[in-house]
């Protein structure tokens, strides 16, 4: 059984939630790939829909990996 998270840990993780929605909605056809993202942050595609739809939120070690990803996507966009 997983530690539960601190309230501080659970903010975080739906801020990057939100931002991780926030892309993908944008971006979703065009450079976007759900399993990209899966293997940077090691989990499977269904868990990344589930982050995506809201049902759960990315653990603080999940959520540092998203927003790597995040970054990097930015980055390769010239933002």
């Amino acid at each position: 059984m997983r530690n539960p998270i601190s309230e501080t840990e659970r903010r975080q993780g739906l801020r990057v939630a939100c931002l991780l929605r926030e892309f993908w909605s944008f971006h979703r056809g065009f450079d976007a790939n759900m399993k990209s993202l899966a293997s940077q942050a090691g989990v499977s595609r269904d868990t990344v829909y589930r982050w995506l739809k809201g049902k759960v939120v990315p653990r603080p070690g999940k959520a540092k990996l998203i927003e790597e990803w995040l970054n990097k996507r930015a980055a390769a966009a010239g933002r």
